[in-house]
């Protein structure tokens, strides 16, 4: 995607509110963040490295955080953001983006635990992928 591309999606996915997005050329160890504010950062290396549909999970997930800004403890807030991302993408007929989504988070319990990230800063993933399956979302 290109920077028109996103905006476009993030437009979209957003229901219309102005977020900002800006990009960010040091290397992160995600793809994608958000301040504060209401602006998601790009990671330039990463985030454009990724296939179309991945680099749309994160941006709907980024734009979860946003759109989820009073959940508390960094486990739930990951939560929080998927399932709003899950939730919208299949509300707009987006079912490619909502499944891979489904996918990122069974790979977070799944693959993350195996490989020696549980207790790095991975864990808020493994344990938002634990919260997904109990709660039935994925």
């Amino acid at each position: 995607m290109n920077m028109t591309q996103v905006h476009r999606f993030v437009r979209k996915v957003s229901g219309g509110d102005e977020i900002a997005i800006g990009i960010c050329p040091s290397s992160e160890r995600f793809a994608a963040y958000v301040d504060r504010g209401k602006t998601i950062w790009l990671v330039k290396n990463t985030f454009f490295s990724y296939p179309e549909l991945e680099q749309k999970v994160v941006l709907a997930h980024e734009i979860g955080h946003i759109k989820t800004p009073t959940v508390k403890g960094v486990s739930k807030r990951e939560y929080a953001a998927s399932r709003w991302a899950i939730n919208r993408a299949y509300k707009l007929g987006m079912k490619r983006v909502a499944r891979s989504h489904k996918k990122w988070l069974r790979w977070y319990e799944e693959g993350l635990q195996d490989h020696g990230y549980w207790q790095s800063y991975m864990r808020r993933y493994v344990l938002a992928s634990r919260m997904a399956k109990k709660s039935g979302l994925i």
